[in-house]
This record gives structure tokens, C-alpha cells and sequence, in this order.
């Protein structure tokens, strides 16, 4: 039982279970396609190489905020390369905060604070682990904030999270980012901190 979850720049996600005892999300690259450019198989290389690496940083993050990593696979007909991890069922906290935007409205003060102080909570809880690693995520944002049973929060999307001896990290300038939750000196300067993780949280 498989199905489609989730669209992005590199590929699309899906919805599996494994052996019919466990659900996984399947993070796979789009195919190189000859008839257009779009989706070359230089661009597939790099890709690839992206995913490989975010496989290798989930692989020694443990905490019951991160997203959990079970391994990597090919996956279908085409074989895709694909990420394979927990499946989180309400998908991104920015679409669930769309979603019920209107519920959270109407409802009672109180009820929708303390939700949303739980998911504040559980993201400041996974960005403390990795500050005290020397970890910069790089890309915090609610569109890599997923959301499963009981409003648990899992942070994901480790594209571009770098490892640091002491906490800081100069990139190249060619990374792509989204100016809304960028830090001023990442986004001007390239340079990255924990305390870039928490100008995106806040």
C-alpha cells in the first residue's frame, strides 16, 4: 500500500508500510529525464549526493524530536533512491497550521496555546541537542517541521545541517534558503551559528 505524500524540488515522498507492521515515508529523487532539462542526470547526481548526505547526518542524530532514519533503498519500478524514515501522518506544520487556521480561530484561547507551546517545546527541545553537538541545521522552518500522532513534532529535512568543531560554519553563498527564515548574517554574509537556528525559530 503505497502512496503519494509529498512533492518537492529533488522528488516526491511517499506513504509506505513496511512488512505491514511499520509506517515509513519514502523520500526519493526524481528520475533524469532526456527530453528535458529540468531534471538532467547531472542534476540527479548532485541530488543523490545531497540525499547520501542527509542520510549520513540522520544517521547520528538520536532524539525523539529529529526525524528518525531506517535506511536507504531503491525504491519502485525505476529504482529511485530513496531516504527511508518515520512517517509522520499529519505531514508539515505550516500545512497543518493552513489547515485548521480557521478551527484555531474560533476555538477556545487557551486550548490552542497550550497546542501551540507544545510544538514550540518540542522544536526548541530538538534545536538544544543539536546546539550542544556543534550542529547547525541551516534550513529551520515550519515547512521542516512534521507533525504524527498526539501532535508529536519531529524537525527533518537535514539537506543542509553541518557539522562544527565549535559551532560555527562559513558556507559558500550558493546555498539555496528561504529569506523568511534566514538570519540576516547567513543570508548577507554566509555565516551560520546556532544562534542562526534560533533566528529561525523565532
Amino acid at each position: 500500500n503505497v502512496r503519494e505524500i509529498g512533492k518537492g524540488n529533488f522528488g516526491i515522498v511517499y506513504y509506505a508500510s513496511y512488512k505491514g507492521k511499520r509506517d515509513i515515508a519514502l523520500k526519493t529523487l526524481y528520475i533524469p529525464d532526456e527530453n528535458t532539462s529540468k531534471y538532467s542526470f547531472d542534476t540527479y547526481d548532485e541530488n543523490m549526493h545531497e540525499l547520501l548526505y542527509e542520510a549520513h547526518i540522520m544517521t547520528q542524530l538520536k532524539h525523539p524530536n529529529l526525524l528518525r532514519i531506517f535506511g536507504v533503498t531503491f525504491f519502485g519500478d525505476k529504482q529511485q533512491l530513496s531516504l527511508v524514515t518515520d512517517f509522520m501522518k499529519n505531514g508539515s506544520l505550516l500545512n497543518y497550521l493552513r489547515k485548521y487556521r480557521e478551527i484555531f480561530l474560533k476555538s477556545d484561547s487557551q486550548i490552542i496555546t497550550r497546542k501551540l507551546n507544545n510544538f514550540g517545546r518540542q522544536i526548541f527541545e530538538a534545536m538544544l541537542y543539536l546546539e550542544e553537538r556543534n550542529i547547525i541545521h541551516r534550513d529551520l522552518a515550519a515547512r521542516n517541521c512534521l507533525i504524527g500522532q498526539h501532535d508529536k513534532l519531529k524537525v527533518g529535512d537535514f539537506g543542509l545541517t553541518t557539522l562544527t568543531d565549535c559551532g560555527l560554519y562559513k558556507g559558500s553563498g550558493h546555498s539555496v534558503c528561504a529569506p523568511r527564515w534566514t538570519s540576516p548574517e547567513a543570508l548577507f554574509l554566509s555565516k551560520y551559528s546556532s544562534r542562526s537556528d534560533v533566528w529561525s525559530y523565532v
